[in-house]
């Protein structure tokens, strides 16, 4: 009978501590990170998040609900106008979409958006069009942070929201678009200059036109520059 009551005494406690141990260990369990990306393999933002979540490279079979954030590494033009657009025409666009449905946190590299490389060259209104977008990714969830700022959103718990950047970056496209209509406004690329070219423009109210290095002006051309003091500029 004691034996009996020694092996329940027994019984119980090993239960009890089972149960602590399981208890302990789902207390700790990490939460998962998704990277989309490539370049994530060799990446620091990988290894420093590690020190925290359980990190996944992105595979065909993934499963947004496993997941606290998805990171991607890259947005292409033709990622970026989908997601704006709520189309999920791709792999990548599926998994960021179905993960704003479902309250993850996503966040895009600042670097990796690859329209932004071509400020100096696009067409104004195309540039513009992919700014719009840009804009519309962020009002639907989508963090869009340098990598300090992303790695410390997610290790120290920083809620570093999209607004913060947003709008001085917002500020700093709307300036250098400006910047370039009024470049574009002010020049003339004809290599032979006539006394009307210059006319249209000062009717407008220009008083100082960038011309080409090679651009010939026209003897009139010359003397409406000397007649109205404007100022030609060779770029």
């Amino acid at each position: 009978m004691e034996m009996e009551k020694l092996v329940e005494m027994i019984t119980k406690e090993v239960m009890k501590r089972i149960k602590k141990l399981s208890y302990d260990e789902n207390r700790y369990v990490k939460d998962k990170i998704l990277l989309l990306g490539d370049c994530f393999e060799s990446s620091n933002i990988k290894e420093a998040l590690e020190e925290k979540y359980i990190v996944d490279l992105y595979n065909s079979d993934v499963n947004v609900d496993c997941y606290k954030a998805v990171v991607l590494s890259k947005l292409n033009l033709k990622v970026l106008s989908n997601l704006a657009l709520g189309l999920c025409n791709g792999q990548y666009e599926e998994i960021i979409i179905n993960a704003l449905f479902k309250g993850k946190r996503v966040y895009v590299l600042e670097d990796g958006m690859e329209y932004r490389k071509y400020m100096s060259s696009a067409n104004k209104n195309l540039y513009k069009l992919y700014t719009e977008y840009e804009q519309k990714l962020m009002y639907n969830g989508v963090d869009i942070l340098n990598e300090g700022n992303l790695i410390r959103a997610l290790l120290c718990g920083q809620d570093i929201h999209k607004s913060q950047n947003h709008e001085v970056y917002e500020d700093s496209i709307s300036e250098k678009i400006e910047n370039k209509q009024e470049f574009i406004k002010n020049s003339l690329s004809k290599k032979l200059i006539t006394e009307v070219d210059l006319r249209r423009l000062y009717m407008d109210g220009v008083k100082e036109i960038n011309i080409l290095k090679k651009s010939i002006l026209t003897p009139l051309a010359q003397d409406f520059i000397r007649i109205n003091h404007l100022k030609i500029k060779r770029v």
